[in-house]
Parts: structure tokens; C-alpha cells; sequence
């Protein structure tokens, strides 16, 4: 990888030599499916999906594959849908419609509830969508996202109320251990 802070951020999460291997075949890939797009800034990703899986030819297709279908039901393209589906791939390498369903379902249970979803939200929707957040958990993020919009330093950045909220909410699901397994 050429040198950067998203490669610092990377190293965090090596096992070995070996896994910075699979994560370079990985980012190689995820070129080809995503030319412009993929960047430094992907190389992360890359290395937290090669802890577990080892085909990075089926990972990068995978994450085109849930690209092309969240396009599809009015996600707009860009960095924040390709991160959202760098995420999804964690549950499994296989293509998974369900998460798609279900990401479309959360997105929509939100714009429901009059909480507006910008693109920089999209990778919260899928680390929502991988712990199998139910209308419970998507009710008390509106709850606490209409707290937070309420207060001044909020005011002129609405659309980091959302984000503040489902970090908060994903956090105290994975204090109380609810998430082990996914930690």
C-alpha cells in the first residue's frame, strides 16, 4: 500500500504478513470493480474484511453487487454508498438481499419518522443493518436524534444528529453485550 494515515489506520488491524496480503489482493480488486471510487481511504475496509475471509475476488464482487442493488432503490452513488457496502460484506461474503431489504426498510422507517438520511449516514444504516437493529433500536436513535438537533451545536450540522445518535445507540448495544459476536 502506498503510504498514508489511512495505512496507519490499517495496521491497527493486521494479524500477520500474510493478512496484509490478502488485504492488498483485496484493495487490487476492489479497483477493478470500483475504479474510481476506491482509494487510500478504502485500504481499511480492505484489511477488516480479509481477517475473516480469505477470497478477495468474491468479496470485491459482493460489495458491487449490493452497490448496484441499494443504487437501485434511490441510494445515491458516491464514497458513502461504497463504504456502506464495504460494511455489509462483513455478515458474509456472500451477496445477502436480505441486508438490502433491510437497509432500505431502516432508511425508510427513518424518513417515516421525519429524520432526514444524508449520504454520510449510509454507513451507519449498514453497521445498523449488521446487528439486526430492530424498530426498538431505530425508534430510540429519532428519539435521541430530535434531542440532539434541539441543541445549539447542532444547529447549522443537522445531519450529524442522525450519526452522534446511532453511534451512541451502537455503542451501548455493544457495552451491554448484546453484540459479541459481532465485536
Amino acid at each position: 500500500f502506498k503510504s498514508s494515515s489511512y495505512q496507519r489506520i490499517a495496521a491497527l488491524f493486521l494479524v500477520d504478513e500474510a493478512h496484509a496480503g490478502k488485504a492488498k489482493a483485496l484493495h487490487d480488486e476492489m479497483k477493478k470493480h470500483h475504479f474510481f471510487l476506491t482509494g487510500k481511504d478504502d485500504i481499511p475496509y480492505a484489511v477488516l474484511l480479509t481477517k475473516k475471509q480469505n477470497n478477495p475476488v468474491k468479496l470485491a464482487q459482493t460489495m458491487r453487487k449490493y452497490y448496484d442493488a441499494l443504487h437501485g432503490k434511490g441510494f445515491k452513488n458516491g464514497d458513502a454508498l461504497q463504504a456502506m457496502t464495504q460494511l455489509l460484506p462483513l455478515y458474509d461474503e456472500e451477496f445477502q438481499p436480505v441486508l438490502v431489504d433491510y437497509v432500505v426498510a431502516m432508511k425508510q422507517s427513518f424518513l417515516n419518522n421525519g429524520v432526514k438520511v444524508k449520504k454520510r449516514s449510509y454507513p451507519y444504516l449498514a453497521l445498523l443493518a449488521l446487528v439486526g437493529a430492530s424498530s426498538e433500536v431505530v425508534d430510540e436513535i429519532v428519539e435521541m436524534e430530535r434531542a440532539l438537533v434541539k441543541l445549539p451545536m447542532f444547529i447549522d450540522m443537522q445531519a450529524y444528529a442522525l450519526m452522534t445518535a446511532a453511534q451512541y445507540v451502537l455503542k451501548r448495544l455493544i457495552e451491554n453485550d448484546m453484540l459479541s459476536d459481532f465485536n
